[in-house]
């Protein structure tokens, strides 16, 4: 491990830890002591999981934030959007025109966490996306 990443560790693992916090607040919403105590527990189990898999070890998996992610992040946003409303039109119809199809995606994406990220992406698009093999 070089020195550079030797001294970003520390700041990943503040970032990881913070971002888990956030994350469990949000999705729980729930604010009462034991609750809290528990979402800590919960995130500090993570972490020891996460670390003992040696997540912060390797560089390849260090999140790399840029113009392009939060520009992917308008674009999938806007596409979960469409595909809700594709979704329910499709749902009320009367006739339910459902065409399931199948297409393969060329992935041009080096890096496993960005692979990763596509990956997961395909499933926020049922209405266009019905099946996806995405080759590497």
């Amino acid at each position: 491990m070089s020195s550079k990443a030797l001294h970003r560790r520390p700041v990943r693992i503040l970032f990881f830890l913070t971002l888990l916090a956030i994350a469990w607040l949000a999705w729980s919403g729930l604010f009462k002591p034991l609750l809290l105590a528990l979402g800590v527990l919960s995130c500090l189990l993570t972490f020891l999981i996460v670390r003992r898999m040696g997540y912060f070890d390797d560089e390849i998996f260090a999140p790399r934030f840029g113009l392009r992610l939060f520009a992917y992040w308008l674009w999938l946003g806007r596409e979960i959007f469409r595909s809700s409303l594709e979704v329910t039109a499709v749902v009320l119809h009367p006739k339910l025109p459902i065409s399931p199809r199948e297409i393969t995606i060329t992935a041009s994406a080096q890096n496993p966490l960005d692979q990763v990220i596509l990956g997961n992406s395909k499933h926020s698009r049922p209405a266009r996306w019905r099946w996806i093999c995405i080759t590497v």
